[in-house]
């Protein structure tokens, strides 16, 4: 008789821990889309600033990572960026040139794009000349707060 207390006892636990788990998969997923700059998320932001600095970059074009994350989407997005003026010392086209304006684009049904940045020859200067990169998104794609600016260093 013992025997079979516990044993309905037993069940009861097991059916009452059991039977109650949430499911999490949609809590965790992120539905919003957000961009960022790749080198903001694996770098550590300089000291005294809200961005990490990028070694310096060598003479020609390069590109700089956009992650997006949340939903991939079905059709290809053109995105926003700004050169933050406040931030920067370099000279548009003294230093450096934007090659697709402020423009970049995510493919359709891919989380990745890229910021292109052509840098100049000129003459080198004893100060550190840096250009701050700044995501801007649109009104379908926020950039993250925490990594949408990255630093460059031209010389």
């Amino acid at each position: 008789m013992m025997k079979k207390y516990i044993y309905l006892m037993l069940m009861g636990i097991m059916a009452l821990t059991t039977s109650c788990f949430e499911n999490y998969e949609e809590r965790y997923l992120f539905t919003d889309q957000r961009i960022e700059f790749q080198e903001a998320v694996v770098r550590n932001n300089a000291p005294g600033r809200d961005y990490p600095l990028l070694p310096t970059q060598a003479l020609g074009e390069a590109g700089y990572q956009v992650n997006m994350f949340g939903e991939q989407l079905p059709q290809p997005v053109n995105l926003e960026f700004r050169v933050d003026a406040e931030a920067s010392n370099a000279i548009e086209g003294v230093h450096y040139t934007l090659p697709n304006d402020n423009f970049f684009e995510i493919e359709a049904n891919s989380s990745f794009g890229e910021v292109l940045v052509e840098r100049l020859e000129f003459d080198e200067e004893e100060d550190q000349i840096v250009l701050v990169l700044e995501l801007v998104g649109n009104e379908q794609v926020e950039a993250s707060y925490n990594h949408k600016r990255i630093g460059v260093v031209l010389n």
